[in-house]
C-alpha cells in the first residue's frame, strides 16, 4: 500500500461522522501503519480552501432558502408557477402539433423515397429499351434512304429518257 493511499484512508476516517465499531483500535492501527510508512498527519480542514469569493466561515455552510413572507409574495409566486405550467402546456402541444406535421411529412418523403427507387430500378430498362428503339429507328432511316437514293436514280433515269427521246 502506498504512503499516500494511506494518508488519505487516515483523513477519510478522521473525517466520518459516524463511530466506527472498533474506534480506537481501528484508528491506532492505522496510525501505526501510516507511522511506519513516515506519513505526516495533516487534517483535511487544512486542505480546504474557500470559493473565491467566500469568507473562510461561510465556505462550506449550506444556503437555506427563505419562504415567502407576505401574501403578495405567495400570490407573486402563485402567478409565476401559474404562468410557467401555460407555457409548459403550450410548448408541449406546440411540439405535439410538431411532431404529427413532421411525421406526415417524414411518410410522404417514404413514400416518394420509394418511388424513387423503384424507377430507379426501371430506368436501367427503359434506357436499353430506348437504344433498342433508337437501332430500329436507325436501321429505318438507312432503308428509307437507300430507297430514296434508287429512286432518285429512276427518276434521273427517266429524265433522262424523255428529254432525249423525240416526239
Amino acid at each position: 500500500m502506498d504512503p499516500l493511499d494511506i494518508v488519505y484512508l487516515t483523513e477519510l476516517l478522521d473525517t466520518m461522522h459516524q463511530p466506527n465499531r472498533r474506534g480506537a483500535e481501528t484508528s491506532a492501527l492505522i496510525n501505526e501503519i501510516a507511522n511506519s510508512y513516515g506519513a505526516n498527519h495533516v487534517p483535511i480542514e487544512q486542505h480546504l480552501s474557500p470559493l473565491p469569493g467566500e469568507s473562510p466561515n461561510t465556505a462550506h455552510a449550506k444556503m437555506k432558502r427563505k419562504a415567502p413572507e407576505t401574501a403578495l409574495d405567495r400570490d407573486k409566486k402563485r402567478e409565476i408557477g401559474k404562468a410557467y405550467r401555460l407555457q409548459c402546456r403550450e410548448k408541449k402541444m406546440k411540439t405535439e402539433q410538431d411532431l404529427v406535421l413532421l411525421t406526415e411529412e417524414n411518410n410522404n418523403l417514404k413514400k416518394e423515397n420509394e418511388q424513387l427507387k423503384r424507377e430507379g430500378v426501371k430506368q436501367p430498362e427503359m434506357v436499353q429499351t430506348r437504344k433498342e428503339e433508337m437501332k430500329v429507328v436507325k436501321n429505318e432511316l438507312c432503308h428509307l434512304k437507300d430507297q430514296l437514293q434508287i429512286q432518285n436514280a429512276v427518276v434521273e433515269v427517266l429524265s433522262s429518257q424523255v428529254t432525249c427521246s423525240p416526239c
